[in-house]
This record gives C-alpha cells, sequence and structure tokens, in this order.
C-alpha cells in the first residue's frame, strides 16, 4: 500500500483474493492474508509506461493487471446503483431520490455520498438487523467507532431515547 501511494496512487484499498479467514490475532500479532489484491487509484494524465514499469520493478508483471476508466462524476454514478434496505421489515434506509417501500414503520432518509455508510457492510449489516429486532424505546445507545454514525441514527429511529456515537 505505501509504496503504491509512494508513486502517486490516489487511494489504494487491499482485499483478501480467496474469502480465507484470519481468526483473531494474538497481542503484537498483525497476520495477514496468503493471497491479496490491491486496488489503487492514479490519476488519468500519469504517464502510462512509466507507471508500468515501476510496477514491474516490485510485482510480478504476470499479476497484476491495469484497469483504465473515463473520468466520470463517480457521485451520479455511485447513486445509480443505490437501492433502499430493509432490516426486520421494520426499518428501511433509502436515499431521498428514491420513495421508500410502502408498510415500514421506520424509516431513515441518507443521503451518502462516496464515503458515507449506508448500512451496507457486513458488520453495520447485522447490527442494523439486531437493533431492527430488540426494543429501544428508553434505551441510550452507544455506536463506538460510529464512522457515519448510521447505528446511532437508526437508534434513534427505532424509538431510542438517546444515542452517542464516538470515533477517531
Amino acid at each position: 500500500e505505501k509504496l503504491l501511494l509512494k508513486h502517486d496512487a490516489i487511494s489504494v484499498s487491499i482485499q483478501n483474493d480467496h474469502s480465507e479467514i484470519v481468526i483473531e490475532p494474538d497481542l503484537g500479532e498483525t497476520p495477514f492474508w496468503t493471497s491479496v489484491k490491491l486496488a489503487a487509484l492514479f490519476k488519468g494524465d500519469i504517464d502510462r509506461s512509466n507507471l508500468i514499469a515501476r510496477l514491474t520493478d516490485y510485482f510480478n508483471p504476470n499479476k497484476f493487471d491495469l484497469e483504465y476508466f473515463e473520468d466520470r462524476n463517480w457521485l451520479e454514478a455511485h447513486k445509480k446503483n443505490l437501492k433502499p434496505i430493509i432490516f426486520g421489515n421494520k426499518l428501511c434506509i433509502y436515499p431521498s431520490w428514491i420513495s421508500p417501500p410502502e408498510n415500514i414503520p421506520f424509516l431513515l432518509t441518507i443521503d451518502p455520498g462516496l464515503a458515507f455508510g449506508t448500512g451496507e457492510h457486513p458488520t453495520t449489516w447485522l447490527c442494523l438487523e439486531r437493533l431492527s429486532e430488540i426494543p429501544l424505546y428508553s434505551k441510550l445507545i452507544v455506536d463506538f467507532g460510529c464512522g457515519s454514525g448510521i447505528l446511532a441514527l437508526a437508534a434513534l429511529r427505532l424509538s431510542a431515547s438517546k444515542a452517542l456515537g464516538i470515533d477517531l
């Protein structure tokens, strides 16, 4: 990751390439998958031949692919794939440009950006699913490591009396 950023990557993501599970490590250990997929985004005006030469110095050229994307309004492109998400037939999270489904008692409108959580991440999804199943009336909810604060917002919508979101 640091190598790609050093060579002018705008962003880098690292993903598990083979659905390999990494169990909770011992204190002081930092396990990693045996095979990873790195994705890096570079500016369109970068010297592509120079970039390929620099990457082949570090990576096996048979082990990486370059894909070129035309620049576009990425926020608008992202919006096209968003749909309402329903949790436990009780809570619906949806963007304002889409009508929510009927017969869902608790609605939460969130207009996401490229980095604002909408509840689609698996752990967030499971937490939202659980929040929709338990009575929250008069409860105080703490969303620790809140990121976008979606769990705190959903808890308030689901009748929690207070919610506290904490993140660094």
